[in-house]
Order: structure tokens, then sequence, then C-alpha cells
């Protein structure tokens, strides 16, 4: 009687390999993705200022009215509004934007944005320079920084100073 045995399955040694295979990759690529995922944090929070802003300037020459975007008490890192301002004290509230993760420092120059009827910035009378608000990543130290121009122009640098 010749009693033929198929193997099924992996052996002991087998199976201790492939775990330490899996822990040796695993431990070189947390690093690469917790990059990664500091990186996405700060460019989706960078993202949605610069479409509040921009949406600030479009709602300002669609409704003909001044459209102010302004950190929610008094803190860019706790979020921002945006809101109509038709002169008459009576403001109309249209957007408010929750600040996205607790490892991002959001600064600014200004203590609002305002966007007047022709879409350029409004700074009641005074004559100022390209304003920015500053993103920071704690964790990475990487930073954006978004400038808004006189004429209401957006645009995201790697941290250079607005001109």
């Amino acid at each position: 009687m010749n009693y033929l045995r198929t193997q099924f399955g992996f052996t002991l040694l087998e199976l201790l390999i492939a775990i330490a295979l899996v822990g040796i990759l695993s431990s070189l690529a947390v690093p690469a993705f917790q990059e990664t995922m500091a990186r996405s944090r700060l460019t989706s929070a960078t993202n949605l200022m610069v479409g509040s802003l921009n949406y600030a300037k479009s709602e300002a020459i669609d409704r003909q009215q001044l459209v102010i975007v302004r950190p929610v008490n008094d803190d860019w890192e706790d979020g921002w509004e945006v809101v109509a301002d038709p002169g008459g004290g009576a403001e109309e509230q249209l957007k408010v934007y929750q600040s996205s993760a607790s490892s991002l420092s959001m600064t600014s120059t200004d203590d609002s944005f305002s966007f007047a009827a022709t879409g350029f910035r409004d700074f009641g009378g005074n004559a100022a320079a390209a304003s920015n608000v500053l993103v920071e990543d704690t964790e990475s130290d990487d930073q954006r920084r978004i400038c808004v121009n006189i004429g209401g122009g957006v645009r995201v640098t790697q941290g250079e100073a607005c001109q």
C-alpha cells in the first residue's frame, strides 16, 4: 500500500516568516502613509478656505452687495462664516465652515475678508496690501499660505510671503 499524502496549508515556519515579512513591510509603509494623511489634511483645509473666499467674491458680484468672510468666535481655528451685509445691519449668513482637524493651525493678517459688489476687496476706505491666511500642520511643520490680493484674486503658495 502506497499512501500519498497531499499537504494542505502552511507549516508553522512558513507562517512565522510570512508574519515577519508583513511586519517589516508595514513598518516601512506606516510613516509614509502618515505623511500622506497630514499633507491631505493640509490640502483639504486650504482648498476649503480658497473655495469659501471665491464663493464670497462670487456672491458679492451676484448680489451686488458687500460679502464678508470672517472667523467664528474671532478665531479662524474654530471655523469661519460667509455673510452678506446689505449695509443696514441685517446680515444674512450664507455658509458656515467648521475647522477640519485639530493638528491644523490657521492664522490671518486680517480680522475678516470683505468683497465689494465689484468683486474687489473692500477695505473700508483704507488702502492695504495683499492679505493672507496661513494654514499650518503642527504635526508635520508643513504649511500653505493663501494670498488674497486687492483685486480679490486668491492664490496658494507653499509658505512664501504674499506680494
